[in-house]
């Protein structure tokens, strides 16, 4: 009523200024909509709330006309305060529940589930939530911890349901858990979508309100016994161990089954309770002289399994773990005891999805390295995929109705970033096959099945006495493998050295730099890796702070300028030569004269490569300038982009950049302008305008390192100094696009020669010293360099 009234008053008001003022009042010239109420005009932007008369034609108005009008204004903008508050109340809210193992024994698969829940509530709820019927609604979700004990899942979900009043129910992790929490949804009559749990027996109860989007127990080990089937030699005798919860019992029942099936011989399966037991179980299970040894149980069970494995010197030519190989955390705890596990997954982030919300798989996982600073493995995408079909059933029911969603949900038919997602009678993904993938030299490989593959098996595996000789090296980085820059070419240099030294067992940590660095850091030296390399300037304090800690390792930093430790040392490219090489394309290429430089952060570093860089344009074309830029940042494409497009705005025709995406070289497509890449060759992602590369080529840098490690020559290199340049091959040029004429590539080509050769100098007379701490720019340069 009070809204109502002051509408009226306003109108009143209105009118009254419309007949004593009619040349220019705020009316006359703002003009209500057309049908339109004075709030409507507010909500649809016709009227603004900030200037309502023209302050020329106020100074005229009669006093009593004045007043008039700014009873309007008080009016008008208590009007507008008034609906903002009532439209942020109105904002609704689809409430969903959820009992999850956030402690105990399934804390590591439970924390996992919430990593996935939350990412598809964020990145809903930034789009505006969902639009259900008419209206969009936000996700929130209220989770409550069972610690992994089903009794207490129970009495949680039913809380959920009958105290907190949720709309839906997300499922709870493990067949147990799972399997409680859907009998109280079958008795209220709430739909359930779940992604941690598996068992049969879940979905042979009748329930109507349960759907589950991974695949059943019984299919868990198939796929791993198929291909091992295929095998050249092929293994004979397959033997089981399994923990006691039903998921474990039905996926080792039916994978005896399927083996049997196979042709391969078997024996009973052995089961335990308690995880002590598993040192004496495998002891005996020796003795049967297994080709296949499959481990059916969860995380924690795995890694205490892989270490008793290891203490009786367990060794068959397969092991086959369910689960907890392709959760990154699994290579991390274990190290070199995780290489040649196979593992079998619902998903990876190498699956060949793509569907709305997500978009692809890979969407998908880069979205979740951004949030969470990981790889997601399947238990997160699971869990995602639960909101994603949820968000679909609701769209398609058009209303926040329980039994409208639940047919929805049955009727639900649709490819996703996760797979195809449709439910059979049982409320069963039917079409969400297992893949098995492969730890190798730190990293998971997927193996099978085929057309899904992205690697091929390492088999058989060698005992744990051949495995002893290897030398364990991990590598750090700042970014993720995906960036197709820094890290991604310390990445392939990583697995070339392990090419060329078969005894190297590697470990990658992707997004390392954060606060938890130095525990990283430990983590990896208490794993057994002898040389760490962390392959970022940021790593330097770390370093000097856990060096110490492990004199026994060898800890170098990349790009880093000094000594941190006597066991610390320090590696990097002498890429100022390279620059200097793509500044002379520059300089040729250039027709106005302008030339942009998009630089990350204001460091010795970047400053040394950029001024390489114009001293290489001023050597062909004195009157050509470097506009420099800054973006703040190693790794932000947004602001790569944005920097980028103002470069090209002020009339520069060639970009370059020093930072760690290919977003600069998507603009320069784009905007019709000379590419220069740095890092990598970029040319995909500019095939038109790409002119040449400065590229990192970190193979013989790590290969050295890790060499002088294993033969105990480390300590005389000197200084544990290691720069490599052009001549030993530590950077490169990519090569000439095809817009570059032979004229230039030739010139250019005889300059890298002679560099190579040591007749060229980019900075002559300077030491390495006075070279990492270059902070001046080139007389060809415009642009500011902010105070040392």
């Amino acid at each position: 009523m009070l809204v109502i009234s002051m509408l009226k008053g306003a109108k009143l008001i209105t009118k009254g200024v419309d007949c004593q003022t009619p040349e220019k009042t705020w009316l006359m010239r703002q003009k209500l909509a057309a049908g339109l109420s004075l709030t409507e005009n507010i909500r649809k932007g016709f009227i603004s709330n900030r200037s309502y008369v023209d302050k020329r034609d106020f100074s005229k108005m009669e006093r009593s006309t004045k007043i008039a009008v700014l009873l309007v204004v008080f009016v008008v903008v208590l009007t507008a305060v008034f609906l903002i508050v009532v439209l942020k109340e109105e904002q609704k809210t689809i409430r969903f529940g959820c009992a999850l193992s956030l402690s105990g024994a399934r804390e590591q698969e439970g924390k996992l589930t919430r990593e996935g829940y939350e990412l598809w509530k964020e990145h809903v709820n930034s789009q505006g939530g969902i639009l259900i019927g008419n209206d969009r609604y936000l996700v929130n979700i209220l989770y409550y911890d069972d610690e992994s004990d089903p009794q207490k899942t129970a009495a949680l979900v039913e809380k959920l349901i009958i105290k907190d009043n949720i709309d839906l129910l997300l499922g709870p992790y493990g067949s147990d858990c799972t399997f409680e929490a859907a009998a109280i949804a079958e008795r209220y009559r709430v739909p359930i979508v779940e992604g941690g749990g598996a068992s049969e027996t879940i979905f042979a109860q009748g329930f109507k309100y349960t759907f589950g989007v991974i695949s059943p127990a019984g299919d868990y080990f198939k796929t791993l016994l198929e291909g091992a089937a295929r095998l050249e030699p092929k293994p004979k005798r397959v033997v089981i161990v399994s923990a006691g919860d039903i998921f474990s019992v039905s996926a080792a029942n039916s994978a005896q089954q399927h083996a049997e099936l196979l042709g391969f011989d078997t024996s009973s399966i052995r089961t335990f309770e308690n995880t002590n037991e598993l040192t004496s179980i495998l002891s005996e299970v020796k003795k049967d002289e297994p080709n296949i040894m499959l481990f059916s149980a969860h995380f924690q069970e795995a890694v205490v399994f892989v270490s008793a494995a290891k203490e009786v010197s367990l060794s068959p030519e397969l092991f086959g773990v369910l689960i907890a190989p392709s959760d990154p955390a699994f290579t991390t705890l274990l190290g070199k005891d995780a290489e040649y596990i196979l593992g079998t997954a619902q998903w990876t982030p190498d699956s060949p999805y793509y569907g709305p919300v997500f978009g692809s798989a890979k969407d998908y996982t880069q979205l979740f390295r951004a949030r969470y600073g990981k790889t997601p493995d399947y238990h997160a995408a699971a869990a995602s995929a639960c909101g994603v079909a949820y968000q679909l059933a609701l769209e398609d029911a058009a209303a926040v109705n329980r039994e409208k969603v639940k047919e929805a949900l049955a009727s639900l038919d649709m490819m996703t970033f996760y797979g195809r997602i449709k439910f059979d009678e049982r409320g069963i993904d039917i079409y969400n096959p297992m893949s098995v993938v492969q730890i190798q030299k730190g990293t998971t490989v997927t193996i099978w099945p085929e057309h899904f593959a992205t690697g091929s098996i390492r088999y058989p595996t060698p005992s744990w006495e051949e495995r002893a000789s290897e030398l364990k090296v991990a590598v750090l980085h700042f970014g993720h493998i995906g960036d197709y820059g820094w890290t991604y070419e310390a990445h392939l240099g990583a697995q070339a050295m392990t090419e060329a030294l078969p005894y190297v067992n590697l470990s990658e940590r992707e997004d390392a730099v954060g606060p938890n660095t130095t525990e990283i850091m430990r983590m990896y030296a208490e794993a057994g890796n002898k040389v760490i390399f962390c392959h970022s300037w940021e790593f330097g304090e770390s370093i000097e702070e856990v060096a110490a800690e492990y004199p026994d390792v060898i800890f170098m930093w990349g790009g880093g300028i000094e000594k941190k430790a006597p066991n610390a040392g320090i590696y990097f490219g002498r890429m100022y030569e390279a620059r200097f090489l793509t500044g002379m394309v520059a300089g040729a290429m250039t027709k106005t004269n302008k030339i942009g430089y998009a630089a990350a952060i204001p460091l010795p570093e970047v400053v040394r490569g950029l001024n390489a860089f114009a001293r290489g344009v001023a050597a062909v074309n004195p009157d050509a300038k470097v506009y420099v830029e800054w973006i703040g940042e190693w790794y932000n494409p947004p602001k790569e982009k944005n920097v980028t497009i103002s470069l090209i705005e002020q009339g520069c025709d060639v970009i370059t950049h020093h930072s760690d995406s290919y977003a600069p070289g998507e603009v320069a497509e784009e905007k019709g302008v000379y590419y220069i890449s740095y890092h990598s060759d970029m040319r995909r992602f500019a095939p038109h305008v790409f002119l040449t590369g400065a590229v990192w080529n970190w193979t013989p840098l790590m290969t050295d390192i890790v060499e002088a490690a294993r033969n105990g020559t480390w300590d005389d290199y000197p200084g544990q100094d290691w720069w490599y340049g052009l001549a030993e091959g530590g950077v490169k040029l990519a090569p000439f696009g095809d817009v570059v004429p032979d004229v230039v590539s030739e010139k250019v080509e005889a300059n890298e020669q002679a560099l190579m050769r040591g007749e060229v100098e980019v900075f002559p007379g300077m030491t390495d010293e006075e070279l990492r701490a270059m902070y001046y720019l080139e007389s060809n340069i415009v642009g500011e360099l902010p105070p040392a």
